[in-house]
């Protein structure tokens, strides 16, 4: 089932009114909306003008979207492509989130390997998911385009990334020693099993 849809259809009374469109959402998206409560662009919302700085600018109306960090680019252009200042805090954001998305890719696909390798990585994985939740529940409260809650998002993630990352560069430490210890032993039971073979020769 697409929630997205489910949650948005027209005949089950999805219909906004240009007087209470951002209390409308947020009805169910309650954390969004007090987040864009505390930005700059609520003080420049008009509730007699639909699009005006609201909901829709950057989710659209009749289908509803969710924006990736690409979009903090596209989106702050819009209005700001001669303001340097307000498209530094967009880039912010949008480099701030495409950091973490990657970072968390490349962790996903590092357990993934390890795992082919024998090797556990539950707490990894564990922790992991977490840092996916903390950047999700981030990409919720960054209505606020206030800086200084994404360096403090920034600052509490950061400690939780390095403790997976050293946790995956210790195990694929002991994956390399191992894979370089059984190259000798490989040729050790090679030459043993020649010397055999010469032997049984022999007799």
């Amino acid at each position: 089932m697409d929630v997205k849809k489910e949650a948005h259809r027209e005949e089950d009374d999805f219909v906004g009114k240009p007087a209470d469109h951002v209390q409308f959402c947020g009805r169910c998206h309650e954390v969004e909306r007090k987040s864009y409560e505390r930005s700059p662009h609520f003080d420049k919302f008009d509730e007699n003008y639909f699009d005006l700085l609201s909901c829709s600018t950057c989710h659209n109306y009749h289908e509803v979207e969710k924006p990736d960090y690409t979009w903090f680019d596209s989106n702050c252009a819009l209005c700001h492509s001669a303001d340097p200042d307000a498209m530094k805090v967009g880039k912010s954001f949008s480099n701030a989130f495409k950091t973490a998305w990657d970072q968390q890719a490349k962790f996903e696909k590092s357990i993934e390997l390890l795992k082919t390798k024998g090797f556990f990585c539950s707490d990894e994985l564990r922790s992991t998911r977490l840092v996916s939740g903390s950047i999700k529940n981030a990409q919720r409260l960054s209505h606020s385009l206030i800086v200084q809650d994404m360096k403090k998002y920034q600052d509490e993630t950061q400690g939780m990334n390095q403790q997976v990352g050293d946790g995956l560069a210790r195990k694929a430490g002991y994956f390399n020693i191992a894979r370089s210890a059984l190259i000798p032993a490989w040729c050790l039971l090679a030459a043993i099993a020649a010397a055999i073979l010469r032997m049984a020769k022999r007799l």
